[in-house]
């Protein structure tokens, strides 16, 4: 600390030196945050359904029946059995010798017939918009 004396003498005077406290400030930030809108979206959405016409495989199966005569005498009732792809089902009749008197069979053959059926199916698909509004 420096004095000035009346002479206009400036000297250095240590006993008056004193110490001095200087507050030190600090600042600090409170930041917050706030939600603006800025936009708005809107999204829509809708189902819309169309007829398509599509081919479907499809199979489909009868019997051919064909009737042989047999007229043949058999000592036992035969059973129905199966041949290949032919069913053959005995059909018997009693004589009055009681003699069983195969009159015939009867043959059922599979017969299976592959095609395809057009038909119209409703099929259904979504469909988005997306709109944006500003604020």
């Amino acid at each position: 600390m420096e004095i000035k004396n009346s002479k206009d003498r400036v000297t250095s005077d240590k006993s008056f030196e004193a110490e001095k406290v200087i507050p030190v400030i600090e600042e600090f930030a409170d930041i917050e945050t706030k939600l603006v809108n800025k936009e708005t979206v809107i999204v829509s959405k809708k189902v819309i359904e169309e007829i398509i016409p599509i081919s479907i495989p499809a199979i489909s199966e009868h019997y051919e029946i064909e009737r042989v005569a047999m007229n043949e005498f058999v000592e036992s009732r035969p059973s129905i059995r199966q041949e290949d792809d032919i069913i053959i089902i005995p059909v018997m009749k009693e004589v009055i010798v009681k003699r069983l008197l195969l009159t015939e069979e009867i043959r059922l053959k599979k017969v299976v017939i592959g095609s395809t059926v057009n038909e119209d199916i409703m099929l259904k698909k979504e469909e988005v918009t997306i709109e944006r509004k500003e604020e």
